[in-house]
């Protein structure tokens, strides 16, 4: 070939495509069909950014692969231009947004199909045609039949430089996401979603999808399950006038057993907790700065400092309020009643309880939850332990505590002794148990702990003179097999700290000398010494100060749950406060109803009517779309919490569809969220004037086989587009509830290892490059600079590498003769590359796919003549990445139809791609140590052998003891020793 010209060819095969409706399938005569999807873009003024283009390649390069191998693959393409981003830079500058899409989607079009892009260009959808977002209003009518769209006063995320209501998910960062801007908290009238009546499907969904772990887990977290209970507290109102009857009263029914708080002058809040069995343990409870109980409870003397906190936290963000390391709070002057135990406790209010969440309303418990103990610290609040850490000494995975052994519960005291002199601890080597702990011992009958604790630190090392300075955290129990009595121990332990007031020893009798050694011990090596986590858990808090216990544990201090598991406890408390009518078992979720109302011009109006008559109706499907006015002026947000559509007369004026009365139309226009959660279905039959899409095409083409984008969009698109793919098969639309069989999250595009700005002048064009280095070049240096989901630096030096690369390919052109005889070398090389490509295409390996190719280019521009056959072959495996290029050398071949046409892909002779050689990898315990080369058909036993006998293994297992061998075929030798 003479010099490759990436201008003239790629411009050519991208009109080609487009012409010959290539990549355009006949949906309803598909026999094989294959849909994979990208992210339709925002069609933003300032053209195709270099993210978007990277994400769309990840799907045209498989959607291609798929072609090649006889699939009948369906890349479609619209433009959700929709939403504040577009109204935003609409009003920067000074144009509607209309008019602004009409030039700026002209400008994607042009882009994406020079691109070369495989699209289907026949079924572009956008989400701003009235025959589109029709059926995103008939979404809304059919979700508020089935009471899943419902209007609600809330306390809402106001941006007040957007001027609307932003949803939970649209904050980033404590920001809003579009403009950066702190939002405000606002109460105000507005229609939502109610998402959180699937929230445990979308949960149990994510059990069975093929999705990106790391897209799975943000859904996971955001939808946030937790079993516990729902407890109620009784407030007291009116404390300051409450007299000493009352008082009595509340006495009285304490005694008795009854529960106090249940008077006339208190009122009942409910609150979750996922710790029941620590209802013992609640030492004061807060609520959230907003709850309305908050003004009828504080009293005349906390009046004012309760006000003025509300006012400061009112101007914080949620995520600030909860992300801050110092939580801050007031005491309101009342008191909540403990349902079991009939304590008052005080009321707070602190910022860090929102009420957006749950009921607005926490019982704190300090000694188990690290946000509430820091809280009770900074206040002097009380702190009282309930669950009590269980440890369970261990040999290897079995506990050592015997079934055949009767079991001892004692009081056991742990003694931590440093000498102020050289500042060091002191331990006991105990050479039975190849292991060092602090002084042990139990309680006798009548001493108590400090006392018997000192005891036991004379007898067993003879120091005597000890300065008791303070007890090291609360109550730990710990199971163990003491063998020299023959018996299982359950001791309740608990760690006092000593420091010697000077040397004098009196030393100790024989028998305590032969069990153990006293040692001193710097502070930074003790760590290294202990082995048993109950001392580890103690030394901790000596070095690190007291901290909340938050594990699962044994109860205490509990009455009827006392020596429970946490299970236990947990299942017993709830079983006693449903009894006694003081709460109930229950399971909350922190996923919150999805917020669909803005008070914006651009976008869908919200398809509801208010007659004084007739109420809230929602508009007859006949009489949808309803149109969104031309606005030439005045479109702009005013703020006042109307959209501006509320400003058009002839709008807002409508009849009332039930009584023919004068009636009014809802101001507000729906979340463009909205619109791209179903669009993938308008695609299938984007023209249909009577259904939101084909039913028989969906049952076809339905779900999507392949979706890629931003992990970005975890907890927004992506949790929408499942609730309302749930929703339609509730309407009887579909027979699946997820959109997606395959989502994989792609990772994101960095220039020379820095985030692309405007300000940094780093921003990567891809039409800029397109036209330096060639699309085909520029699609294959992004997908082989890492994986998929990895996020990757783009260089320019990197980039000319890939232009090289495709130039290198063409050139090889100038081998291939028709009757050549290849090597068997070359021939074997092939049938690897095709096997090792085409299973990297099934994962997404395209970066190591890319590398495959590149070798295999290397090996055919060492030999003199290439066949026309391994031509073939290796057009068809580089054709999903250099597309244009594959296309110009196959028409090179006289092929009269285009490389996708038909099924190219070739098979691989499996004789010809097996590895006569493999590197065997060595591990000991895990860890890489060697790798040895060798017959890739080796034996387990021939490889055991030869790995043991190896010099450089030897010296890693020489006097250990070998627990196990682990082989696996062609792959690697794992030696687990001891």
């Amino acid at each position: 070939m003479e010099k490759y010209n990436h201008k003239k060819i790629e411009k050519k095969w991208a009109e080609k495509w487009i012409k010959d409706k290539i990549f355009t399938p006949d949906l309803e005569k598909a026999k094989n069909p294959y849909y994979a999807l990208f992210m339709f873009p925002y069609p933003s003024a300032e053209g195709l950014h270099i993210g978007n283009f990277y994400a769309f390649t990840c799907v045209d390069v498989l959607a291609k692969y798929k072609k090649l191998q006889g699939f009948d693959v369906f890349e479609p393409i619209g433009w959700d231009a929709f939403g504040i981003h577009s109204e935003n830079y609409a009003l920067k500058i000074n144009e509607t947004p209309r008019k602004m899409l009409d030039r700026t989607i002209v400008n994607f079009r042009k882009q994406l199909s020079s691109a070369g892009l495989g699209c289907d260009w026949t079924r572009e959808v956008d989400t701003t045609s009235p025959e589109y977002y029709r059926w995103t209003q008939w979404i809304f009518t059919k979700l508020y039949e089935k009471d899943l769209a419902f209007q609600k006063k809330a306390l809402l995320n106001w941006c007040p430089s957007c001027k609307t209501v932003l949803a939970d998910e649209q904050i980033e960062g404590g920001v809003c996401e579009r403009c950066k801007t702190t939002p405000e908290k606002k109460e105000m009238k507005q229609w939502f979603f109610k998402i959180t009546e699937y929230a445990q499907r979308l949960l149990d969904g994510l059990e069975t999808m093929d999705w990106s772990e790391i897209t799975k887990s943000a859904q996971k977290n955001w939808i946030g399950r937790s079993e516990g209970a729902a407890v109620k507290f009784h407030v007291i109102l009116n404390e300051a006038k409450r007299n000493e009857e009352s008082r009595e009263r509340r006495d009285g029914l304490k005694a008795s057993g009854s529960f106090a708080g249940a008077q006339d002058d208190n009122v009942v809040v409910e609150v979750f907790t996922t710790r029941p069995d620590t209802l013992f343990g609640a030492t004061y409870f807060v609520l959230s700065p907003e709850h309305p109980l908050v003004k009828k409870i504080t009293t005349d003397e906390q009046k004012n400092k309760v006000e003025k906190y509300i006012r400061e936290a009112g101007a914080r963000s949620d995520l600030e309020r909860t992300e801050d390391k110092e939580k801050t709070g007031v005491f309101t002057g009342a008191y909540a009643v403990n349902p079991v135990n009939n304590e008052r406790i005080p009321v707070w209010i602190a910022d860090y309880v929102l009420m957006g969440y749950g009921t607005g309303a926490i019982m704190a418990v300090p000694a188990h939850d690290e946000r509430d103990f820091e809280f009770a610290q900074k206040y002097e609040l009380p702190i009282k332990q309930v669950a009590a850490p269980l440890y369970k000494a261990t040999d290897g995975m079995k506990e050592r505590a015997r079934k055949d052994a009767k079991i001892v519960r004692r009081n056991v005291v742990y003694g931590l002794v440093k000498n102020l002199k050289n500042n060091k601890i002191m331990l006991l080597k105990w050479p039975e148990y190849k292991t060092c702990t602090f002084v042990v011992g139990g309680v006798k009958e009548g001493e108590n702990s400090i006392e018997a604790a000192k005891r036991e630190i004379i007898e067993e090392t003879g120091y005597k003179n000890l300065k008791f300075i303070r007890q090291i955290g609360d109550e730990v129990h710990v199971s163990y097999y003491a063998m020299h009595k023959n018996e299982n121990r359950y001791a309740y332990a608990k760690c006092f700290y000593f420091e010697l007031e000077n040397d004098d020893n009196g030393g100790i009798n024989e028998e305590e000398k032969s069990k153990h050694e006293v040692l001193w011990i710097k502070e930074n090596d003790v760590d290294d010494r202990l082995y048993y986590e109950n001392f580890k858990y103690f030394w901790d808090i000596y070095k690190n100060g007291k901290k909340a216990t938050a594990e699962y544990g044994v109860a205490i201090n509990s009455e009827f749950l006392n020596n429970l598991d946490t299970s236990k406890a947990k299942k017993k408390m709830i079983e006693w406060l449903e009894k006694k009518g003081l709460g109930k078992g229950t399971v909350n979720y922190k996923l919150r109803d999805w917020c669909i109302s803005r008070q914006r011009y651009w976008g869908p109006p919200v398809p509801i009517i208010y007659c004084e008559k007739c109420g809230t109706l929602p508009v007859p499907a006949k009489d949808l779309p309803v149109i969104l006015p031309e606005m030439e002026k005045d479109w702009e947000p005013a703020g006042d919490g109307r959209g501006p559509l509320a400003k058009v007369k002839e709008f807002m004026e409508v009849k009332c569809p039930k009584c023919g009365g004068q009636a009014e139309r809802e101001a507000d226009v729906m979340d463009n969220f909205l619109d791209s959660a179903w669009y993938f279905f308008r695609y299938i039959s984007p023209t249909a004037m009577n259904q939101i899409f084909d039913k028989k095409l969906g049952e076809k083409w339905l779900p999507v086989d392949l979706y890629v984008g931003g992990n970005e969009h975890a907890v927004l698109h992506l949790m929408y587009t499942r609730f309302i793919t749930m929703a339609l098969r509730d309407l009887g639309l579909i027979n699946f509830d997820d959109p997606f069989k395959r989502f994989r999250a792609n990772g994101m595009i960095l220039k020379d290892g820095n985030k692309m700005s405007k300000s940094k002048g780093n921003v990567v064009n891809p039409e800029e490059y397109g036209e330096k280095i060639g699309y085909d070049a520029l699609k294959t240096y992004l997908l082989f600079l890492g994986p998929l989901s990895d996020n990757r630096s783009f260089t320019d030096r990197g980039a000319r590498g890939a232009k090289r690369w495709v130039e290198k390919i063409a050139r090889l052109e100038d081998k291939v003769l028709k009757d050549h005889k290849d090597s068997q070398a070359v021939v074997k090389k092939i049938h690897k590359t095709i096997k090792i490509v085409s299973d990297d295409f099934e994962n997404q390996k395209y970066n190591t796919a890319i590398a495959r190719l590149m070798e295999l280019t290397t090996a055919f521009s060492r030999e003199k003549n290439i066949s026309i056959d391994l031509w073939k072959k290796f057009l068809a495996l580089i054709a999903p990445f250099t597309p244009a290029l594959a296309e110009e050398l196959w028409l090179g071949l006289g092929g009269k139809e285009s490389i996708f046409k038909s099924k190219s892909w070739p098979e691989y002779d499996p004789e010809l791609a097996i590895d006569e050689k493999i590197k065997l990898v060595i591990q000991i315990n895990g860890k890489l140590r060697n790798t040895i080369e060798t017959d890739a058909g080796i034996s387990e036993a021939e490889a055991k052998k030869l790995v043991l006998e190896s010099e450089k293994v030897k010296k890693w297992i020489d006097g250990k003891e070998i627990i196990k061998v682990i082989f696996v075929k062609g792959k690697l030798v794992n030696i687990v020793i001891k």
